[in-house]
């Protein structure tokens, strides 16, 4: 008989023979899933790709290629992936330096709160961002009052980008190199400092090796996050800066050419897909480190001790922390100060609660934060579901395991765009499909965020010790009473985790939820996004700060459930 692995047989009951019966329909019901909502939808983009009259063609492929504007859309997206990469790394660096190697008050609700922007949805920070940095944003302005320089043309478009990509990540690359720095046995620099190695050279020879993995790990994820952005372009790009998710949704938007969108797509998931197994063949010597070193931990020094580079450390720190809090106090203020009245007012939330018929957005806005309230509890409960099942799947291994995890995880590699395109290329035609899209935009969430649940449920899997199964097992405790009395009480916090992330990712989801959505069913992220569009950005902060709240609200869950931040990366 096949054997799967061991720890399914914990979750169900039933004798062993029927046991894999109904874990193979389990399966069965999760790839249908799979395929019928990922893998075609992703097909048919393929299929769209190289077809040209109903015949095998690379002409639509090659035509794409050579567009100039393509090209151009290229070029850039190298570009601001490596200076946002570069830029994230120079400034999440010294905070894993801190990290490791003091100690201070708030040391870890400072950790976590540096981890804020990284749940906030993409289209929050990007309107952050262009108040920060747009023509007439906060910067522009001061420098503008103060030294009379006029800078609009600077702090609009590039720059606002790759510092918006900064703010996101520089916290992931601090947390994920802090991970694997606070690790290593400090014996190594002791050693080193004995025979005369100091300062800096101590940092390049030795440790900096040592840390690698935990920072090529990082800015490797740091930089397909940046290769694949979206919404923080779309705002911030001034309509000069494209990148290959911007350019695809403009073919597919503005031009109607489902064609060389499609071509696009293939090309931007071929790339993401070989950046991805290079962060995955890292992310395995990541893993090794934090494991090989979970005891060898460094004896932290008072930040606070009288010395002149301590109070340099102090000033960053605090730099940093209102680098990351700014931006969301500014949303805040703008949802209630309108520059047009130049007065403080309510009516940004009145606008977003309101049951009035708008024309800009083609319903009445107070669906969009019902709608999005709706849509992310279904896909947190599915995405739990799907997230168990394919935990249980994975955990001990085999080649069917293996299988199924790489099944799993491909939608990681795959835009939240090229999700969505896939989606309403197939589904589209489709009579009641087209007209309510509901069912297309809570797939294409669940296909976006089980991934993550199956993530938390599997670091949950492996903490649990196997003694504890064997006890239980050995007294008579069939295949469900183990689950309910041993593997849920002691999964429970993980399940907490991965409910959230995925609750999360719906909520702030937009890139798919952008071309699916009709009308009527809008989403808060959508809302920004036409609020934006109508210059009426009171109503646009004020639905962006309801987002925050909501994401700072899911955030306190996984930090309370979460021994380690950086364990889920």
């Amino acid at each position: 008989m096949l054997r799967f692995s061991d720890g399914v047989s914990v979750m169900f009951f039933g004798s062993r023979r029927n046991l894999f019966g109904y874990v193979n329909s389990l399966y069965l019901i999760v790839l249908s899933y799979l395929f019928i909502f990922f893998y075609w939808p992703l097909l048919t983009i393929i299929r769209d790709a190289f077809l040209l009259n109903g015949s095998p063609s690379l002409s639509i492929l090659l035509t794409v290629i050579s567009d100039p504007v393509v090209q151009s859309a290229f070029y850039f997206t190298l570009l601001e992936s490596t200076l946002s990469t570069i830029l994230s790394v120079m400034l999440g660096l010294p905070i894993a330096y801190i990290l490791t190697k003091y100690r201070f008050p708030g040391k870890k609700i400072y950790e976590a709160l540096i981890l804020v922007p990284f749940v906030l949805p993409g289209i929050v920070v990007g309107l952050a961002f262009l108040l920060l940095f747009g023509p007439d944003g906060v910067i522009p302005n001061f420098f503008k009052d103060i030294f009379n320089l006029e800078l609009a043309s600077l702090s609009w478009g590039f720059i606002g980008i790759v510092f918006a990509h900064a703010y996101y990540n520089a916290p992931l690359v601090a947390v994920m190199t802090s991970s694997v720095w606070r690790r290593l046995d400090p014996e190594i620099e002791e050693a080193a400092e004995t025979l005369g190695v100091h300062g800096f050279r101590k940092f390049y020879k030795i440790t900096l090796p040592l840390i690698m993995p935990g920072l090529l790990s990082s800015a490797l994820l740091t930089f397909i996050f940046c290769f694949s952005s979206f919404e923080i372009v779309l705002l911030l790009g001034n309509f000069r800066f494209r990148t290959l998710e911007v350019q695809i949704y403009h073919l597919f938007r503005n031009r109607l050419d489902f064609a060389d969108a499609s071509a696009l797509a293939f090309i931007q998931l071929s790339i993401i897909a070989f950046l991805t197994v290079l962060y995955v063949k890292s992310l395995q010597k990541y893993t090794d480190v934090r494991k090989a070193g979970r005891t060898s931990k460094y004896i932290e020094m008072n930040l606070f001790s009288h010395r002149f580079s301590n109070f340099l450390l102090i000033a960053y720190l605090f730099s940093f922390i209102v680098f990351q809090v700014f931006p969301l106090v500014l949303t805040f203020y703008n949802s209630v100060f309108d520059p047009v009245i130049d007065a403080f007012t309510l009516k940004g939330y009145s606008l977003v609660f309101s049951s009035i018929y708008n024309p800009y957005l083609g319903s009445s806005p107070i669906k969009a934060p019902i709608n999005t309230l709706v849509f992310s509890t279904i896909t947190a409960i599915f995405a739990m579901l799907f997230g168990l099942i394919s935990a249980y799947a994975t955990y001990k291994g085999g080649t069917l395991s293996l299988l199924f995890n790489v099944a799993i995880f491909v939608p990681l590699a795959t835009s939240r765009l090229t999700i969505g395109l896939g989606m309403i290329l197939t589904f589209g035609s489709i009579g009641f499909l087209y007209q309510d899209t509901r069912p297309l935009i809570i797939a294409s969430h669940i296909t976006i965020a089980y991934p993550f649940t199956t993530r938390s449920i599997m670091n949950g899997l492996s903490k649990i010790d196997p003694f504890i199964r064997e006890s239980a097992e050995t007294l008579g405790a069939d295949p469900l009473n183990r689950f309910k009395k041993v593997d849920l009480p002691l999964l429970s916090p993980s399940i907490a985790v991965g409910l959230s992330l995925a609750f999360a990712t719906s909520l702030g989801e937009f890139a798919a939820t952008n071309i699916l959505y009709r009308g009527n069913y809008p989403t808060l992220t959508v809302l920004i996004f036409v609020m934006l569009g109508g210059r009426q950005f009171t109503a646009a902060s004020a639905a962006a700060f309801l987002l925050i709240i909501l994401s700072l609200a899911v955030f306190l869950v996984v930090v309370k459930y979460s021994e380690e931040l950086s364990g889920g990366f």
